[in-house]
């Protein structure tokens, strides 16, 4: 028996004062195997409003949604999720670049129903820094294919019945971090999270060691009041 695919998803990306990351992330959409349905860009407040390339030929549909004032990851991403409709989305940075085939490799795990969100390995450019290895590491050490606990929010595969199954991001209101409240209710629900090695993403946004330190040290504090269920 052949689980027949599902269909394409809508392509939700996120910008703040990232206008030209945003145009090559949808200079590259054209190479994909399996074209998303529609794009939208949220624009997260900045201080330039969002504008979009004036040739959008060989590209699907695209709307922007402004927010305004700036409403930070978590709720830019709450917004852009609710906004794409029924079905499946593909929640992406707009720094992160896929291979052509991503969607090919990872849309047919959401045909069973008990799998709500899917990722892959995620690399970081540029490859020949010490802060980019690092991150390479302690993103992608012990790499499952297969079942995770946890997925990183800068490039979902996601069906919405499971988001609207387990009530999205809940009550959660911090700027940051989504990603592991999102996993946990995912999880709480019964519902799979699972993560690939036969697609590729990249992370084309360089990392400065000073903003690394700091990101650790946020992320440690987070990580002790999630594991304390405080929401």
């Amino acid at each position: 028996i052949v689980t027949p695919r599902p269909p394409a998803p809508v392509l939700v990306t996120y910008t703040y004062n990232d206008g030209p990351l945003v145009d090559e992330l949808l200079a590259g959409v054209p190479a994909w195997t399996i074209p998303p349905e529609r794009i939208l860009v949220v624009d997260d407040g900045s201080q330039t409003p969002y504008v979009p390339p004036k040739d959008v030929s060989g590209l699907p549909p695209l709307e922007v949604m402004r927010l305004d004032p700036n409403q930070g990851p978590t709720e830019a991403k709450r917004r852009g999720i609710e906004a794409a409709g029924q079905g499946m989305v593909l929640s992406l940075d707009c720094e992160m670049r896929l291979s052509p085939d991503w969607l090919e490799h990872t849309l047919p795990f959401l045909a069973d129903p008990d799998i709500g969100l899917v990722g892959s390995l995620v690399r970081h450019a540029p490859f020949d820094r010490a802060v980019s290895r690092h991150l390479d590491l302690f993103t992608n050490t012990g790499f499952l294919s297969g079942p995770v606990d946890f997925l990183q929010s800068n490039c979902w595969l996601l069906s919405k019945a499971a988001w609207e199954r387990v009530g999205g991001f809940g009550p959660y209101a911090e700027r940051t971090h989504q990603d592991h409240a999102l996993c946990r209710r995912l999880h709480a629900g019964g519902v799979t999270v699972l993560r690939t090695h036969r697609a590729t993403a990249v992370d084309q946004r360089p990392v400065s060691l000073v903003a690394h330190v700091k990101r650790l040290w946020h992320w440690n504090r987070m990580h002790d009041r999630l594991t304390r269920g405080v929401d």
